[in-house]
């Protein structure tokens, strides 16, 4: 049976949506395990998300492995408590609100059967109330997603390194903003879950939602990659070359880049940048367990 238009562009943004993020996630798995020889959480939710992508068993779910992802590799990089618990709120408001969209979305109807087959005995659950479920899981995945992008500008906004470097850091650590703005796009379409049996009318939220999936698990995978970044630019400059040191270094409270060195106030100007110069490298492994005294 041949595909109509719908179909057909519903296959193309899957295929690609699906394509980009299993090759970030090779590149990703090859720094961690070859380069920085250090295999994190955020590696492992972030591979558990990817194959939630592939199996497809729902984007809600792999959406909030995504972006618990992206916010545990943001806890490598804090100073304050303060910002620890605060990422720690977000995320879990997030995971809340999507675990209750999730079942919403497989027991709305009972039997679950009668989901896709109207001919059952059975009864589901009012469209208005489930559009009305639909628009608070979108909101608040949108407002989490923008505060998790836009949460490194935040917390770098006063780091003493040259622009150009401080917003590069800023742009690869807040990709996962996007993912967000995708989901805004995504909310005038969702009255069209009143028309569920009808792929015509759920289009664009099938669209959409897979470009949020595979945008937020390609995003979340880029701060990652960074060690491949400078590696492949060390190739091509002989300066910075010369300059790479390609070693494992575990960040301690005393130790810059294997030298002895005095200890900093944690919160300073001077921590935070020598945890970002290791994030750069890959080799931190640290985040909120640097707590005040």
């Amino acid at each position: 049976m041949p595909l109509n238009a719908t179909s057909k562009a519903i296959v193309i943004v899957a295929s690609v949506s699906l394509s980009v993020p299993i090759l970030v996630v090779i590149l990703r798995c090859y720094v961690r395990l070859c380069v920085v020889k250090r295999f994190g959480n955020d590696d492992w939710f972030m591979g558990a998300a990817l194959y939630g992508f592939i199996a497809q068993p729902a984007f809600i779910v792999t959406c909030i492995l995504a972006k618990t992802s992206i916010a545990i590799a943001l806890l490598r990089v804090t100073i304050l408590r303060a910002e620890a618990w605060f990422l720690r709120i977000i995320i879990a408001i997030s995971t809340a609100v999507g675990v209750l969209f999730f079942f919403v979305c497989i027991f709305q109807c009972q039997p679950v059967q009668k989901i896709w087959d109207l001919d059952l005995n059975g009864e589901c659950l009012n469209r208005g109330v489930f559009v009305g479920i639909a628009y608070l899981y979108s909101v608040v995945a949108a407002i989490t997603d923008l505060i998790i992008g836009l949460f490194p500008t935040f917390m770098f906004r006063s780091l003493q390194v040259d622009k150009r470097t401080k917003i590069g850091i800023i742009f690869v650590m807040g990709l996962g903003s996007i993912a967000g703005i995708v989901v805004i796009a995504r909310i005038p379409y969702l009255p069209k879950y009143k028309q569920i049996h009808s792929l015509d009318s759920t289009a664009g939220i099938v669209i959409l939602s897979a470009v949020e999936t595979g945008i937020g698990i390609s995003a979340g995978s880029m701060p990652a990659l960074m060690p491949l970044f400078r590696r492949l630019y060390a190739l091509s400059s002989p300066t910075l070359g010369r300059n790479y040191a390609p070693e494992s270094i575990r960040l301690t409270g005393n130790m810059h880049f294997g030298r002895p060195r005095p200890p900093s106030p944690i919160g300073s100007h001077d921590s935070r940048q020598h945890i970002i110069r290791c994030v750069e490298n890959g080799k931190v492994d640290t985040g909120p367990n640097l707590e005040l005294p």
